[in-house]
């Protein structure tokens, strides 16, 4: 056997996807060349594509074995282990490569995305860089590098990166999402420009599907039991979890059956709680999303829930391919989708005003007593008391990451400090772990005219627990604007620490007014800059007040519809029956 020509072979019938074929000449070359590394490589490859993710392992380290300096084995094996959720491992199989692929941009711009993974996001812009000096029309690092901005908080900048590594792509479906969420963030766009961005993203993508086109023919009995599949790459310890769990721990399993389908890159103690609330549970991470949809078809679902919209991992071209007769949007997006194929959005309508709002949206939009059901995480510890020590300064904080800070909500913030002389203000998230963020953030709070000596930094924490801890540290929590926090404003509640929020004209700056609302605290809604200001430093100057909070907030917001996880499931049940019956009318 001529090995160099086998492996051709071999090289050749990978790229064209018939990895049958390929395994088949793989396994002859192994019969005579035991020990060649370039085939090793290759059967990692395909066995990564097939999904077993140990064997590629064990083919790409077997390669590294023979040839230490295998190029192609380096890199793809620092690509397995950030598809496995290893990032801090793969650092090393990078950096490797870019000695060994000199002049080729993609080492550099992984790397970027793993050092961007734990927590490194200087030398994260650096590699990001390097890629786009080698190669300046290299779209992925383009997009990383929009990505970088945007997480760090220079989202206006962000925006003509994402454009180019678009224009540059041709089809790049990760810029396309990374844009439309990061223009939730632009306060200068009205809500009609967000929108119709969104909606023109999505008459792409149904005419780029359009031949793709899925046809559900469901049993339209209106009283039997409705197949409900949820779909998301956060079924794990991430916020959309906080909220799911509590409806499926509730739902009615004699009307509905309940499916999920898992885009989840490293499963943790959440996933298995999650699955086993679930009556068929598909993982689903790295399937193409032509096979999301295909399963989704063949599992008969009814009603499909998508829960990222245009988020990291979100399969909106799988609904846009229509597997379920009903598509319904929720939770994990604050904007319409801008689908054709999404048919509804659950909502409330505080968040998605009555009017207004559904000509915003290519979605029917049903409207929920509340959109949102929360359940705190099992680690969450117990209220701590902050005391009446004169000495202590009065602390401000937001746990919000940096993409959510707007300038002009800055200044709001310096004139709240402004109005409590000796107050400091507290930021909390995790790319503050980062001293070249930190800096850059510095620079914003000084331009917004907060004195550096006034704040403090934090980043993430090893356990939740030691998180939630750190709310014992603020007195009042302050809102972004004009994307609120959700998950944050409900654990700044629970630990006892009201949170002030300026309500705007779009579902991501009004969220807070929901929550708030539905706990019974509307009083800590601003419509203004001044109200805002108004609100905060009035809770600040009365310490009585923010003491019974502190020892009773807990308490209220148990008593609240925010946590009332058997109402919210019965509101659910009679939305997604709602939307059944409406379509077994529309298509008998």
């Amino acid at each position: 056997m001529n090995i160099s020509e086998a492996y051709a072979t071999a090289v050749a019938l990978f790229e064209q996807g018939r990895l049958e074929d390929t395994e088949r000449v793989c396994l002859a070359i192994f019969q005579a060349a035991p020990r060649h590394a370039p085939t090793f490589e290759l059967m990692g490859s395909l066995r990564q594509q097939q999904g077993r993710h140990d064997d590629a392992e064990h083919c790409f380290r077997q390669a590294l074995a023979i040839d230490p300096d295998h190029p192609e084995a380096v890199f793809n094996l620092g690509n397995l282990l950030m598809t496995l959720g290893r990032s801090a491992e793969a650092l090393s199989y990078y950096q490797r490569s870019e000695e060994l692929l000199p002049g080729r941009p993609m080492p550099a711009s992984n790397l970027g995305v793993a050092l961007t993974d734990v927590g490194r996001h200087t030398e994260a812009l650096e590699a990001i860089r390097r890629a786009l000096l080698i190669q300046p029309e290299y779209y992925f690092a383009r997009n990383n590098l929009a990505m970088f901005m945007a997480l760090t908080g220079k989202v206006a900048a962000s925006i003509p990166e994402y454009r180019r590594a678009i224009r540059e792509a041709g089809d790049y479906p990760n810029a396309e999402m990374g844009l439309l969420l990061a223009l939730n963030s632009l306060d200068e766009l009205t809500p009609e420009q967000i929108f119709e961005e969104h909606r023109a993203w999505g008459r792409r993508a149904s005419s780029l599907l359009a031949t793709e086109r899925l046809r559900p023919t469901p049993d339209r009995s209106p009283e039997r039991v409705i197949r409900i599949g949820f779909v998301s790459g956060d079924f794990r310890d991430h916020a959309v979890a906080t909220f799911l769990e509590p409806l499926l721990a509730h739902l009615d399993r004699r009307r509905f059956f309940v499916a999920a389908y898992a885009d989840v890159r490293a499963p943790d103690a959440v996933t298995a709680r999650l699955q086993a609330c679930c009556d068929l549970w598909r993982p689903m991470y790295g399937a193409p999303d032509a096979a999301w949809a295909s399963q989704v078809l063949a599992d008969r679902i009814d009603i499909l829930v998508d829960l990222g919209g245009h988020t990291a991992g979100a399969r909106l071209r799988a609904f846009a391919r229509r597997p379920a007769p009903v598509q319904v949007s929720w939770l994990g997006y604050p904007n319409t989708t801008g689908l054709p194929e999404m048919d509804w959005r659950l909502t409330d309508a505080i968040a998605d005003p009555v009017g207004a709002a559904d000509a915003l949206h290519t979605e029917r939009l049903y409207r929920l007593p509340t959109a949102w059901c929360f359940r705190p995480h099992a680690e969450t510890p117990e209220v701590t008391a902050r005391g009446d020590d004169p000495a202590r300064p009065f602390v401000f904080g937001c746990f919000n990451v940096p993409r959510k800070f707007d300038d002009a909500q800055l200044r709001n913030w310096a004139q709240v400090l402004a109005a409590v002389p000796g107050s400091r203000l507290l930021l909390k998230a995790e790319p503050f772990g980062d001293q070249g963020v930190k800096g850059s953030t510095l620079d914003r709070l000084a331009s917004a005219g907060i004195e550096p000596s006034r704040v403090d930094f934090a980043s993430y924490l090893p356990t939740r627990a030691q998180h939630l801890a750190w709310y014992g540290r603020i007195d009042v929590a302050l809102d972004t604007y004009p994307y609120g926090g959700t998950t944050t404003t409900c654990e700044a509640l629970y630990m006892g620490v009201p949170v002030v929020t300026l309500a705007g004209r779009t579902h991501a700056s009004r969220v807070g007014q929901s929550l708030l609302t539905r706990v019974g605290h509307p009083e800590w809604v601003a419509h203004d800059g001044p109200e805002f200001v108004r609100i905060a430093a009035g809770l600040a100057s009365d310490h009585p007040t923010l003491e019974r909070l502190r020892k009773g907030l807990r308490a209220e917001m148990q008593a609240s519809r925010l946590m009332d996880e058997k109402g919210f499931a019965r509101a659910m049940e009679t939305a997604l029956l709602s939307m059944w019956h409406d379509y077994c009318r529309s298509a008998g």
